[in-house]
């Protein structure tokens, strides 16, 4: 295992009591890793890479701007590129 990111103890609301550090991922459609903030925010952190070790994933903290504040989820985007089944 290597850490490839830390918390930069971002708030994005001054009044609240919990910080957005990482919570739900999900692998989009693009390749990349979208993950949500355990709390509300207006950003997804993005793994650029993540069939790379280490640093040279690229992650970005709060690398994907949303129209709007997110309260902690992903949405969901199904892996069409899967190879055909073998039934054999």
């Amino acid at each position: 295992m290597d850490t490839i990111a830390n918390w930069d103890l971002y708030y994005y609301n001054n009044w609240y009591p919990f910080g957005n550090s990482f919570g739900a991922g999900a692998l989009g459609p693009d390749g990349k890793i979208y993950y949500a903030n355990t709390n509300t925010s207006s950003h997804f952190h993005v793994v650029e890479r993540p069939n790379l070790p280490g640093q040279a994933s690229g992650v970005r903290q709060y690398g994907f701007r949303l129209p709007t504040v997110n309260g902690g989820t992903v949405s969901y985007a199904p892996n069409y590129r899967l190879e055909p089944i073998d039934c054999e």
